[in-house]
């Protein structure tokens, strides 16, 4: 069974050939120190996904505390002024009934 990427190397040409693919050799970019790279345009990227779940109503501080590792109310509260945490939905509720984390003590 194969299994990862075939390599061919000649005459200052480096190839690679994905798995399971029957002819297709893609050609690697050449540094002037003889490392190959992929060109970025022949990767293809996932979509970016948010982890904040962007559409969803605004979540109460305690979860947010617990989502990100037992951060402190601060913290928190810090990143809610920064923008890229607001792009990517970072959405706290102004309703927060403040309890004692059974982990943070």
């Amino acid at each position: 069974m194969e299994q990862g990427f075939q390599l061919l190397k000649s005459k200052g040409e480096v190839k690679i050939k994905p798995p399971g693919a029957q002819d297709t050799w893609i050609s690697l970019l050449l540094d002037p120190d003889g490392r190959a790279y992929v060109a970025d345009n022949v990767i293809s990227r996932p979509p970016v996904i948010s982890t904040f779940a962007p559409r969803n109503p605004p979540i109460p501080l305690d979860i947010w505390h617990a989502r990100l590792g037992h951060r402190s109310n601060g913290y928190l509260e810090a990143m809610k002024r920064f923008p890229q945490y607001k792009e990517s939905g970072f959405n706290i509720s102004t309703k927060f009934e403040s309890k004692t984390c059974e982990h943070c003590l």
